[in-house]
């Protein structure tokens, strides 16, 4: 499949890249599936969330462990949450 990007322009790719947000992002419920990039081709700390059906919806991610080395995640359980 190809999607056409603001920042990389046209590019291939395959529907087992996607990430798939079921019920879309918060303010942005339309558009549910997206494509991780990097935004260099040796380094994964920073990446561009790419929406595969509008060209500028897009967001940057950056690992935080990149910035503050010492960063650790928790994981929380949210009773009668569906991310359980």
């Amino acid at each position: 499949m190809k999607i056409d990007t603001k920042y990389y322009g046209e590019i291939d790719y395959t529907k087992d890249e996607l990430v798939v947000f079921p019920d879309g992002l918060f303010g942005f419920s339309q558009y549910h599936d997206y494509l991780p990039l990097s935004m260099e081709e040796d380094d994964s700390s920073l990446l561009i969330l790419q929406s595969v059906d509008e060209p500028y919806v897009a967001f940057f991610l950056i690992d935080a462990a990149a910035l503050f080395p010492s960063y650790s995640t928790r994981r929380i359980m949210l009773s009668g949450s569906k991310f359980q």
